[in-house]
Order: C-alpha cells, then sequence, then structure tokens
C-alpha cells in the first residue's frame, strides 16, 4: 500500500475511526495524542482500546456496526467528523 504523509492540525478536531483492530488503536492512538476527539465504532475491539481511557474525555467509543446510514446521519450531523479513518485490519481496501 502506498503511503503519504499530511501535515494537519487535529486540535479538538472530531475523527472517526471505523475499525477496532490493533490498526485501528494504532490511528486512534496517534489522533489523541494530537488533541482530536475521537468516536471509533466496531463490534469487537484490539486488546489496548481499554487503556486509552486517560485522554481526557476525548474518547468515545461504540459497539456496533457503522452502517453506510448511520455515516451519513453523523456526516449530516451539527458537529460531523472532519476527519473519517477506516482501520477494519481485514486487509481489503
Amino acid at each position: 500500500m502506498a503511503k503519504t504523509a499530511f501535515f494537519i492540525d487535529l486540535e479538538a478536531w472530531p475523527c472517526l475511526v471505523a475499525g477496532g483492530s490493533p490498526e485501528a488503536l494504532d490511528r486512534t492512538k496517534i489522533l489523541l495524542d494530537q488533541g482530536a476527539w475521537v468516536s471509533v465504532w466496531s463490534q469487537d475491539f484490539a486488546e489496548g482500546f481499554s487503556d486509552l481511557a486517560n485522554h481526557n474525555n476525548r474518547l468515545s467509543i461504540v459497539r456496533g456496526n457503522l452502517t453506510p446510514e448511520m455515516l451519513e446521519h453523523l456526516l449530516k450531523s451539527h458537529q460531523p467528523p472532519r476527519l473519517v479513518v477506516l482501520a477494519t485490519g481485514s486487509g481489503q481496501r
């Protein structure tokens, strides 16, 4: 997979991570360390997500499927995520 670097100020940005894989955990840590407000959606979560509780209420974990309808609702909401990260760990793109 090709990789591209982005330089974004994520401070106080609402972000959404779809997936609970180890890759999702890594990306969630990066977002939280940069000051983002993160919602993570998945049915199952890798070990380590519970260790992220020390991020001053900037992390919301939602156990459930992020359906296309729910994503559309979130994107049209009062405070839509400004960044969506897909990290299912399934090996699919």
